[in-house]
């Protein structure tokens, strides 16, 4: 439609009517187009393309136009947003607790036990990597467990987004509304995505009111709290502030002792005390950064391989390149220069 004014009808017709919509991801809008047409579309028409879409979502994205043979031309939005975690590892069993993360712990359980009841909405913020997607995969489980006929919808901003664009392409909104104001629990990760447009937001806002009306549980995680999400509407925003905001801190050197040690014994690894509190120094950034470490141990276990300071070292130079010791980095430099100039380090 945004098009339509942009071009003769001929030349909308004959080029532009013929774009199929295919999937919206990372910004980019994936577009398909025969072969032939695809080379006249890129050449004449992709500045007024680009255009169009930055006009209608609010925000600038990257346009590929895709052969049909080359790309399912309808994919399922649901399969195509499936991650490769297994939700139902996600409980508040295996949740390990401390100083940084009680008090959002303590609130997950709450709202798991009474949904619609205690903190509506309850909003998790705090850096990538601690917890937040756990407390919310948690929280839908318990929910499940206690409720098994319970309509649970669990997404992220960037998936709602991608529903939303999907189903305008193939003007069908009411499915769209039907599924998400009709739930009874809606738990949303990274919901700031939504702040990129303004057509979003303007969705969001009229879910968000249609679920409070019925007494629906809202949850939402994002990586900072709703006031410093640019450029968030301000009905949005007072609106995630009306309930229970709840932040995750980075990890003190106690819960990350407690959390390598737990991962170790879940990989069935035996990892020395001593190796337990040097890697609790090292790995301060987040959980992910311990679980993925944990995986390569387990990895080089595996092939028989003991684990040693030097092991550790090398394990965590991986996950984290920034993260390697100075003695190493020495090391590393004296190897590559006596490579390169053929001499020996000694």
């Amino acid at each position: 439609e945004q098009l339509k004014s942009s071009v003769t009808e001929v030349a909308y017709n004959v080029w532009l009517s013929p774009l199929s919509f295919v999937k919206f991801q990372n910004d980019t809008v994936y577009l398909s187009i025969t072969e032939f047409k695809k080379r006249i579309i890129v050449d004449k028409f992709s500045d007024i393309i680009n255009s169009a879409f930055e006009a209608v979502l609010g925000f600038p994205v990257t346009i590929e136009y895709v052969i049909p043979n080359e790309h399912a031309k309808n994919p399922d939005i649901e399969d195509s947003e499936k991650s490769n975690i297994n939700e139902y590892d996600y409980t508040f069993s295996n949740f390990i607790t401390g100083p940084s993360n009680r008090f959002a712990h303590a609130a997950a359980i709450n709202v798991a036990a009474n949904p619609g009841k205690a903190y509506n909405p309850l909003f998790i913020y705090g850096h990538s990597g601690l917890g937040k997607t756990h407390l919310l995969l948690a929280i839908m489980n318990e929910i499940k467990a206690n409720n098994p006929n319970a309509n649970i919808i669990y997404t992220s901003g960037e998936h709602f987004t991608n529903e939303l664009i999907h189903y305008i392409g193939n003007h069908n909104t009411y499915d769209f509304h039907e599924k998400y104001r009709s739930c009874d629990v809606l738990l949303v990760d990274d919901i700031h995505f939504i702040a990129r447009g303004e057509t979003i937001q303007e969705e969001f806002f009229h879910t968000f009111n249609a679920l409070n009306n019925a007494g629906s549980q809202i949850v939402l995680t994002s990586d900072r709290p709703p006031k410093e999400i640019k450029p968030l509407s301000d009905r949005l925003r007072t609106r995630f502030e009306g309930g229970l905001l709840a932040d995750v801190q980075k990890p003190s050197f106690e819960l990350r002792t407690a959390i390598i040690k737990k991962k170790a014994a879940d990989y069935d690894i035996i990892i020395s005390n001593e190796l337990v509190s040097y890697m609790a120094e090292r790995l301060q950034h987040d959980i992910r950064q311990i679980e993925g470490s944990i995986k390569k141990l387990s990895a080089f276990t595996s092939l028989g391989r003991e684990i040693t300071k030097d092991t550790v070292d090398l394990v965590i130079s991986q996950i984290d390149p920034g993260n390697i010791p100075t003695d190493a980095l020495v090391e590393k430099i004296l190897m590559c220069v006596a490579k390169n100039c053929d001499v020996p380090v000694e």
